[in-house]
């Protein structure tokens, strides 16, 4: 099953589910972008025009143009347009190449004492926007970056970027330290408004950012004002999906999906969920595809749960009758 079939799958996820990089809704040049992050599916991150990876693992721009992969200023199909796109954005990327190479022999800090290496990727990046680009994204390709890092780095391009609003910055955070969602959530909150993940967080390595997550992160803190049109209800049926057709179990205690988010086997878990499901979940397990809670009788179980379970299955007892089955009940539980 290739990336555009599991995507076609999956398509019930909404709209702005797409094998390889995602399309952003509408023409974000007009207003109303700032409240919306498109979460772009990274099944195939192919077809950029420019991968240039620097030391350090992040902070190398990859751009493409939702209109072709013309990297000019012209979005035409014609070939002498694209070639001449080409060839103009070359002349910008060598321009920005040579200023690069003068200031690091002039010294490790600019004027205002910025970071060289993010003054360069902001001329990058300015100049691939110049040149056309509607979509520059910015991979931490390693997963080194810390959140703050990370999230500076998007919010100085942001502020130090000529038209940058002329495009959309996108996330590309991998998991070999397991901050790709917090590198991506924190790219999120300082400017970005693509992200590229994936089901179940697979990919290189230790995997992308899970798409599960930056849905359901996005969707409990309302505070933040950001959407994704994501169908929420659609995640745990895709989740599983993607895992049988690719033969990757999901690990029991995986975030959201694993058979485990929404199990409580601890006795004083068990009776606060008993009382009040929001006392030990943030997320109501509907809101993600996942019919129900489960309570599962264990040693640690208290009476509560014993209860729950018996009159699920038909049994009413008083409290004499309670506390002398719950006793046979840990003399099996313990064994």
């Amino acid at each position: 099953l290739d990336a555009g079939g599991i995507a076609r799958i999956g398509g019930g996820l909404g709209q702005l589910l797409h094998a390889g990089l995602g399309i952003i809704e509408g023409d974000h040049r007009f207003a109303g972008l700032e409240g919306h992050v498109n979460l772009a599916d990274a099944f195939d991150l192919g077809n950029r025009l420019l991968d240039g990876d620097r030391a350090g693992g992040a902070g190398h721009a990859r751009y493409r143009q939702r209109d072709g992969l013309s990297g000019g200023p012209h979005r035409g199909n014609n070939g002498g347009e694209r070639e001449g796109g080409k060839q103009f954005f070359h002349g910008e990327l060598r321009s920005v190449e040579k200023w690069h190479d003068v200031g690091k022999s002039e010294g490790d800090q600019d004027q205002h004492g910025h970071d060289p290496e993010n003054v360069y990727l902001a001329r990058v990046v300015e100049a691939v926007i110049k040149a056309g680009a509607t979509v520059v994204n910015i991979p931490d390709t390693t997963g080194y970056c810390l959140p703050w890092q990370y999230g500076e780095k998007i919010k100085f391009l942001m502020e130090n970027v000529k038209g940058v609003h002329n495009a959309v910055l996108s996330t590309h955070c991998h998991n070999d330290l397991g901050m790709a969602t917090a590198n991506t959530i924190s790219g999120v909150m300082n400017g970005a408004r693509q992200v590229e993940v994936t089901i179940n967080g697979i990919g290189e390595r230790a995997g992308n950012t899970s798409l599960k997550e930056i849905a359901m992160i996005l969707k409990c803190h309302k505070n933040l004002e950001i959407e994704t049109h994501i169908n929420t209800q659609k995640i745990y049926s895709t989740s599983r999906l993607v895992s049988s057709l690719m033969n990757m179990p999901v690990q029991p205690n995986k975030a959201i999906v694993g058979r485990n988010a929404f199990s409580h086997s601890s006795g004083i878990h068990q009776d606060g969920v008993l009382k009040n499901r929001e006392n030990y979940e943030i997320i109501n397990p509907h809101d993600v595809g996942v019919p129900e809670s489960l309570i599962v009788l264990t040693a640690r179980s208290g009476r509560a749960a014993l209860k729950h379970r018996l009159e699920k299955i038909g049994f009413e007892m008083d409290q004499t009758q309670l506390d002398a089955t719950y006793k046979k009940f840990l003399d099996v539980a313990d064994q």
